[in-house]
């Protein structure tokens, strides 16, 4: 059963999830040819797409990895969202309070992972515990 979690209004996004969440089964990365776990859901997303914070919480920390650009927010009971391979968060800081359903980006090139599927990987956590986002998300 899913930890009590703050109340997610809205998905990301809306598009198939392209690569479920899997700790315990490896899942293989042609783009890194390995096997490994996926910690989050990659959902399909052409690139400009509006991407929104999934309930209300506080920008923790923003940036730009090997997957694009990233928006990390914390919400209440101890939850962590993750949004990755985004791009246009440049009115995003640090402290900023967002709301759900606020976007906080678009869809961008999500290089570090399947490059062959625009998509955006989105991971949550509950009390620094990887948590498997479609048992917290409405269904779409």
């Amino acid at each position: 059963m899913a930890a009590e979690a703050p109340r997610l209004v809205v998905a990301p996004l809306r598009g198939d999830v392209l690569t479920a969440f899997s700790m315990e089964e490896l899942v293989y990365s042609p783009t890194l040819g390995d096997w490994r776990t996926h910690n989050g859901i990659d959902i399909a997303a052409n690139t400009g797409c509006s991407v929104q914070a999934v309930a209300d919480g506080v920008i923790d920390e923003t940036g730009k990895d090997a997957m694009g650009e990233y928006v990390i927010i914390s919400h209440a009971a101890g939850f962590i969202t993750k949004y990755m391979g985004l791009e246009n968060i440049e009115n995003l800081t640090v402290g900023k309070e967002i709301k759900s359903g606020e976007v906080i980006g678009t869809s961008g090139k999500c290089t570090g992972e399947n490059v062959t599927d625009p998509h955006i990987h989105f991971e949550m956590s509950k009390d620094g515990v990887l948590v498997n986002p479609t048992d917290y998300l409405p269904q779409q």
